[in-house]
Formats: C-alpha cells, sequence, structure tokens
C-alpha cells in the first residue's frame, strides 16, 4: 500500500524534471512559477510532499504534460498505456476500480469543509478521469493519487 508522502528519492527527481519544464533554476524560482510562496516549495520537500495542486495548476496554465513532470519521457509512456489499453481484461478493469477507490478513500476525506453533495459530485466527476489516468500510466497508483490531489484542490 502507497504511503501518503513519496519516498525523497522521488521528490526530488519529480522537481528537478519541473524546474526543467519550467525554465528555472531553483526551487524559489520554481515556487514563484507556480504561484506559492518563495519557500513552498522548499517547505514542502522538507515535509517528504510534493505541492501535488500547485504543480497541476502550473501544469494546466503552461500547457505542461504531467507526464513530464512526474516521468519524464511522456511519449514513451503513452506508447507503452497504449499496448497495455489494447490487451484489457475483466481483471484489469476490477483492480482500476480497485486502485481508484483506495486513491478516492485517500483524498476525498480531507474534504471536510464541504458538503457530502458536493464531495460526491466531485468523485462522480474525478472517478472516470482517475481510471483513464490508470490506464494511461500502467496502473501508476502513486501518480494517479497526484492528478486527484491536485483536481480536488482545484475544485474544492
Amino acid at each position: 500500500m502507497l504511503s501518503d508522502k513519496v519516498t525523497a528519492i522521488d521528490i526530488d527527481a519529480v522537481l528537478e524534471r519541473a524546474k526543467s519544464e519550467f525554465g528555472v533554476k531553483s526551487y524559489r524560482q520554481l515556487s514563484e512559477a507556480l504561484g506559492m510562496s518563495v519557500s513552498g516549495v522548499s517547505v514542502s520537500r522538507q515535509k517528504g510532499t510534493l505541492p501535488y495542486g500547485a504543480l497541476v495548476e502550473g501544469c494546466i496554465k503552461f500547457n505542461i504534460s504531467l507526464d513530464k513532470i512526474f516521468f519524464g519521457d511522456s511519449s514513451k509512456q503513452s506508447q507503452t498505456a497504449l499496448s497495455q489499453t489494447q490487451q484489457l481484461s475483466k481483471d484489469d478493469l476490477i483492480k482500476a476500480n480497485q486502485t481508484v477507490d483506495r486513491v478516492l478513500d485517500k483524498v476525498l476525506p480531507k474534504l471536510t469543509h464541504l458538503s457530502v453533495e458536493r464531495v460526491r459530485e466531485i468523485e462522480k466527476k474525478l472517478r472516470p478521469l482517475l481510471i483513464n489516468e490508470l490506464f494511461e500510466n500502467e496502473f501508476n497508483e502513486m501518480y494517479v493519487e497526484a492528478v486527484a490531489r491536485g483536481a480536488v484542490q482545484v475544485s474544492a
């Protein structure tokens, strides 16, 4: 089972790719590009997590692929996902649904400030997106959780 935190090596790799994609050289500049306080990225890194919402919003704003931020070369990733999608089985669909359930169970309970109806609306819209992301990204639960956290922060 994945923890809520990504290992320091993964965080550093993601942040280095983010710096490269956003065309900046320091965590301070990356924080500013993401609309965070000047120490936002450094603080997240020290806590052993990523600024998911800011990364997703920044990628949307600057039209940067999340695949590039989280995986590097997205073209290779997309080709692999395409070949995998062509071989879906009933077990794959069950596994995808179970994985999305786990991700939503981690992300949605943190929305205590929203009404139950709003949380259900967010879940209803988010579920198909997350299932699609699972198939496109080789069932990478960590990536899908990052997408879910970012989407929830944007929509909440």
